[in-house]
């Protein structure tokens, strides 16, 4: 996500990211949306053999924003809350960062430095809710 995209943009690409997913193991559990995908799997590896595409998809919908867009990424997260047949997962992460800084005047006696700075960062995982 970006800091500067609407929110709106982002429910709608996500509503239908989640549509477009199989509906067919929504209110599963876990192993059996497990057992679910390996069958599609094995029918896929078929599929594939013989006209070469590849069909993948996946339940979860993950959002990922790191320092301005954590707010957006937030307010996306937090109005599918809102939804029951919703489950919203929030998690925190914290990403290293290095800055080489070079030196242009070759005259000066300054050494080429490096620094590393902490990047966070917010990953919202949305999937279907489980009956």
């Amino acid at each position: 996500m970006t800091s500067t995209a609407s929110v709106a943009s982002i429910l709608r690409r996500v509503r239908e990211a989640l549509e477009r997913g199989p509906e067919r193991t929504r209110g599963l559990s876990l192993s059996a949306r497990v057992n679910q995908a390996n069958a599609e799997y094995r029918t896929r590896n078929q599929e594939r053999q013989t006209s070469g595409a590849i069909g993948d998809r996946f339940d979860d919908v993950v959002l990922i924003g790191t320092g301005r867009a954590i707010q957006k990424t937030m307010e996306a997260g937090a109005a599918f809350s809102q939804r029951k047949d919703l489950l919203v997962t929030p998690r925190t992460f914290t990403v290293q960062g290095i800055d080489d800084i070079i030196n242009d005047d070759d005259a000066a006696d300054v050494e080429d430095t490096s620094r590393v700075r902490n990047i966070s960062g917010l990953e919202i995982g949305i999937r279907w809710a489980t009956k």
